[in-house]
């Protein structure tokens, strides 16, 4: 079972009071102190969240912009034009992606108590991998990227 920890840390005069807030269970009512945790381990790495979130637009990129998976993208429209687009768009692939992710174990949501249902899970984090890919996408269109 999983507890939820503070996010954030508030100015302490002790570093030891500093390691204790940090630590401490949240018991707050609703979650403004942080929405991106790991399970039990407090919010994610920085680390954890670029490696997520490179592997996450690499793995979109592949499928929606590159030469090798240009034949899946024509089949895809060949069946439906519906497949078609979202196997060509960055935001809708994001989500499938991260869902995937989620699905794998590297899920940004938070184990709750099992206040969230494993569904809600993946849906979040479906969610946080489409926000990631269109903002990246758009970052990297803006910048003068030619082969998005």
């Amino acid at each position: 079972m999983a507890v939820l920890y503070h996010a954030t840390y508030r100015h302490k005069e002790d570093p030891h009071e500093l390691e204790d807030a940090r630590m401490a269970p949240w018991t707050g009512s609703s979650l403004q102190e942080g929405v991106l945790m790991m399970a039990g381990a407090g919010a994610p790495s920085a680390a954890f969240l670029m490696t997520w979130s490179l592997a996450l637009y690499g793995a979109v990129l592949i499928v929606t912009g590159s030469r090798i998976a240009e034949p899946l993208r024509r089949r895809g429209k060949a069946l439906s034009p519906l497949l078609g687009y979202f196997l060509g768009c960055p935001m809708c692939m994001g989500f499938w992606v991260a869902a995937a992710l989620s699905l794998l174990g590297l899920s940004l949501v938070i184990r709750c108590d099992d206040a969230l249902s494993p569904f809600v899970r993946v849906v979040l984090d479906g969610c946080a991998g489409s926000a990631t890919c269109w903002s990246t996408h758009v970052v990297l269109a803006r910048l003068g990227a030619e082969d998005l």
